[in-house]
């Protein structure tokens, strides 16, 4: 029993929720529901069809086109397995099949094979195509020591790929490229040229800058080292117009990549010309000081040399 409040007189008066169903209303209500449900009208039907037709027409040859593939592809496994069972059959008899004993003679020993170990296939029965047509097999072949085909689909002389697949005994075919493969490769090649060729130049000066400059920062070391080795003063020359440095003491002077603009800072009392100039290392390790900076394609490396310590350092800016 549930309360309700009365607005209007402010007494409370009971009501009972009956959990009984009318039935004799709830089957009013079904059948009304019944009567006002409708069937499909004729557009939509067409629609339907017509729609159910195109999918048919897009995926249907697609489809079919998969199943002759497959069958393809199931007919080229079987040609290799009879093809190695023929090769083996020839190591044991020293020949292949005649035309007369065929496939046959890979399940039971012909009467003039004097050698067999068979049978050469393992299900011990010679297999149709999947076109389930027996294969064709003629020794000596046109093409070969035999030959050894299928008619393919429609079961007819001719015809490439579902219509016909052959296989010629002692020849591998070797399928080439197609033009139209051909001409995809070249056109990825000339992508690939017109990416990549424009950046090699910077891609090279980068690296021969940086092979540059850590060939410099090495030579100022060694430079140094033999100051302090040899108890006298060591001297690295370096060419900026010529492209060139050597260490005293050598008669060798080492080549830089000409792309690279050099730059030497040294004391003034170093300068050889315009054109060359030297860092001088003491036997105390000190030095003359000085700076090699080398640049290229917006990248610059520069090689310092401190007159105090003489240590060198080579930075990146």
């Amino acid at each position: 029993m549930i309360w309700r409040s009365d607005g209007f007189s402010c007494r409370s008066q009971p009501f009972i929720i009956s959990t009984q169903p009318d039935l004799n209303y709830a089957m009013q209500k079904q059948q009304r529901r019944f009567n006002h449900q409708s069937g499909f009208t004729l557009i939509e039907l067409l629609v339907v069809l017509a729609i159910i037709g195109l999918l048919a027409g897009l995926v249907g040859p697609q489809v079919i086109k998969h199943l002759g593939e497959s069958k393809v592809k199931a007919a080229r496994l079987q040609v290799e397995e009879l093809v190695s069972a023929l090769d083996m059959y020839r190591l044991d008899a020293g020949r292949y099949p005649t035309t007369d004993e065929g496939l046959a003679a890979l399940i039971e020993q012909p009467s003039n094979a004097r050698v067999w170990n068979g049978p050469y296939l393992r299900k011990k029965k010679v297999p149709l195509d999947p076109w389930n047509n027996p294969y064709r097999y003629t020794a000596p072949g046109e093409h070969g020591k035999f030959d050894l085909y299928t008619l393919g689909a429609d079961g007819t002389e001719g015809g490439e790929g579902e219509e016909q697949m052959s296989r010629a005994g002692s020849k591998r075919g070797i399928q080439g490229f197609t033009l139209m493969e051909m001409m995809l490769v070249l056109a990825l090649a000339a992508a690939l040229v017109t990416l990549v060729v424009p950046n090699l130049g910077p891609l090279m000066t980068r690296a021969q800058l940086y092979s540059a400059a850590r060939d410099v920062a090495s030579a100022l070391r060694y430079a140094r080292g033999q100051a302090l080795v040899q108890g006298r003063s060591s001297e690295f020359e370096l060419a900026v117009d010529e492209h060139w440095y050597r260490i005293s003491g050598r008669k060798k002077t080492y080549p830089l990549p000409p792309a690279i603009e050099l730059g030497l800072y040294t004391a003034e009392t170093e300068t050889v010309d315009a054109g060359t100039g030297r860092i001088r290392f003491f036997p105390d390790g000190s030095s003359t000081g000085g700076r090699v900076m080398l640049r290229g394609n917006a990248i610059k490396r520069e090689v310092t040399v401190n007159w105090l310590t003489g240590e060198v350092l080579l930075r990146e800016d």
